[in-house]
């Protein structure tokens, strides 16, 4: 049974009024869904009339004005939904906050909601996005931690694991979450150039790197970013003609200037 309302119908409303309500909803909801925004808006409007605080009219409201364009009335909506049933009809309100770069209230509200609703993994991992773009490492840990509980360990927690560690520069324990992840998923190039260039940048096994690097250049041999990676640590190996043919060729590849600039400055180091 679809759920309509989060409050109750007003006291006051008549049962005439009230079916109304409910006839409005249900054909609003079938338009919206056969992509006639224009008539579903007319019937959401008065649902909105028959019942003004109704949280699932006012976020059908707001898909409605998304879809045509009108962002700000999706705002104001998402955000009645949200005011209207806060533990329910969050996640376009949220979504929207994030595209405001209002960060720091998304992430309030998901602090709620996963407090109102332990069980519910989407808003785990909502919070935990935000928790790491807030670099709020501690409760990004507790998000992924409850995630795997719920959900069980993956190679994706492997890699948000890899990703907190790093970001915190506990390299060792970076390295070992990328081990766990390359244990279930051993051809993913990105990983294994990271895993590579942390090897090369903290002095560690050189010739792990070129292995790891090697590899990745294997599964994308037009990467600039791997090429570059590659000849870095055959500079660090001492192979500068090699070195210098990898880089080359990374230069040339490369789009964007700033990797461009970095490539150049390896390549300079060669010589």
């Amino acid at each position: 049974m679809l759920w309509v309302g989060v409050l109750p119908m007003r006291a006051e409303m008549t049962p005439e009024r009230e079916a109304q309500f409910y006839y409005d909803f249900y054909a609003g909801q079938k338009a919206m869904n056969d992509g006639r925004y224009a008539q579903a808006f007319c019937l959401f409007r008065l649902c909105a009339d028959i019942h003004p605080t109704d949280a699932r009219t006012q976020d059908y409201l707001g898909i409605i004005y998304d879809a045509l364009h009108l962002k700000d009335s999706a705002r104001v909506a998402y955000a009645r939904a949200y005011q209207y049933a806060p533990n329910e009809l969050y996640q376009h309100h949220v979504s929207t906050l994030m595209e405001q770069n209002r960060f720091k209230e998304a992430f309030t509200i998901m602090q709620a909601v996963t407090k109102a609703h332990p069980e519910d993994e989407d808003a785990w991992h909502a919070l935990l996005q935000l928790s790491m773009i807030l670099s709020d490492y501690k409760t990004a840990t507790q998000a992924i931690d409850k995630e795997d509980k719920l959900l069980g360990p993956s190679p994706y927690s492997a890699l948000v694991r890899y990703q907190i560690a790093i970001r915190q520069n506990k390299v060792k324990k970076a390295l070992g979450h990328l081990d766990t992840y390359l244990e279930q998923v051993p051809d993913n190039p990105t990983v294994l150039n990271d895993y590579a260039y942390i090897l090369a940048t903290h002095k560690g096994d050189l010739n792990k790197a070129e292995q790891m690097s090697a590899e990745a250049i294997r599964l994308q041999p037009e990467n600039s970013s791997f090429l570059d990676t590659y000849g870095w640590i055959l500079h660090l190996k001492g192979k500068d003609t090699l070195a210098r043919f990898y880089l080359t060729k990374a230069l040339n590849l490369a789009t964007d200037p700033n990797e461009k600039k970095l490539i150049q400055q390896h390549l300079e180091k060669t010589k």
